[in-house]
């Protein structure tokens, strides 16, 4: 580890010959684990940043050839199977969706601002991070996006009829997973900091497989990742490796709202509730006693007193996001 931090100008200077996201990620995880390295060996700031500004490059360069790919399309229309395998899907390039979002988000910077924010931040002595390039990027587009940020909010959040403008302090989120498949990014445009108080606690349901889709997402509203529920249940239906007799409530907390009790552990076992996929009631009665009031649900079925039921249809988040990606590919 220690003879890579001598050949950082070497692996700099792979960076722009890099033709694949797999080039590009490589250079960059190598970059992360000497910058890991020399903070840990107590490096100076100076090498620290040199090894930070090379894996920023590497995550532009990967943001770059991805804004490039064709995006893999899946199936052709509804009740046709033959898929378009010829561009490969995130988990065969070894990223994440919010890895991809996040560096094509990094690579649409101008390159004269890049350079000035990357010579700047070196100057002033200060860390250069991810989060600082990407807080850059949407300060850029803030200009352009106060404009029509009101309208996009409004056309959001008016299936939920007389809740707008309400806000909750806790908030549990139950999506159709089954529905969704793995259309997750749907999820992006739930406008969950609109939706809940500057103090709340916000429980997302989650099953085996979506556990990392919905961290993900926790990250992705802004919200600190707490704790995981796990609910203890029959098994519903076979699975290739284990059968899921297991679902979880991964907790999530906006600003510094404290549980009102702390006696209690992290998994329970009850019986499905009267509709197929819908929670227990007991789990609504169990998070009224540790969460505090105001209440909302999203994706719920069933109306429970003390709850807003906020009614929002996945298709139409699907159609608005559409909707932005098309005016984003017009501009």
């Amino acid at each position: 580890m220690k003879n890579g931090l001598v050949h950082l100008d070497a692996i700099g200077q792979a960076i722009q010959k890099a033709a694949s996201v797999d080039e590009a990620k490589g250079i960059r995880d190598k970059a992360e684990a000497l910058r890991i390295y020399a903070k840990q060996s107590g490096q100076s700031l100076e090498v620290q940043n040199k090894c930070a500004e090379i894996k920023l490059r590497a995550e532009r360069r990967a943001g770059v050839i991805l804004a490039e790919m064709e995006k893999n399309k899946g199936a052709r229309g509804k009740g046709v199977r033959f898929h378009d395998e010829s561009a490969p899907t995130l988990a065969e390039l070894g990223i994440s969706q919010v890895q991809s979002h996040r560096w094509q988000k990094m690579a649409g910077i101008p390159q004269r601002d890049f350079e000035a924010f990357i010579a700047g931040t070196k100057d002033r002595g200060k860390e250069l991070t991810s989060v600082s390039v990407l807080r850059l990027a949407s300060d850029l587009k803030k200009p352009a996006r106060a404009e029509r940020k009101a309208d996009e909010l409004d056309e959001v959040m008016l299936p939920l009829d007389s809740s707008f403008g309400q806000t909750f302090a806790t908030l549990v989120i139950d999506p159709s997973w089954a529905e969704l498949g793995r259309r997750t990014e749907v999820l992006w445009t739930l406008p969950i900091p609109a939706i809940c108080a500057k103090n709340a606690h916000v429980y997302l349901c989650v099953t085996n497989k979506t556990l990392e889709q919905g961290f993900e997402l926790l990250r992705l509203w802004g919200l600190r990742y707490a704790s995981c529920l796990t609910w203890c249940k029959s098994s519903s239906e076979e699975e290739p490796y284990y059968h899921s007799s297991t679902e979880h409530i991964l907790f999530g907390v906006r600003g510094n709202l404290e549980l009102l009790r702390n006696d209690l552990g992290t998994w329970f076992q009850w019986p499905w509730g009267s509709i197929h996929s819908e929670k227990p009631d007991r789990l609504y009665e169990l998070l009224a006693t540790c969460s505090p009031g105001p209440y909302a649900v999203l994706f719920s079925k069933k109306h429970r007193p003390g709850w807003t039921n906020l009614q929002m249809e996945l298709k139409h988040l699907a159609s608005l996001r559409q909707k932005r990606i098309s005016a984003i590919c017009v501009c």
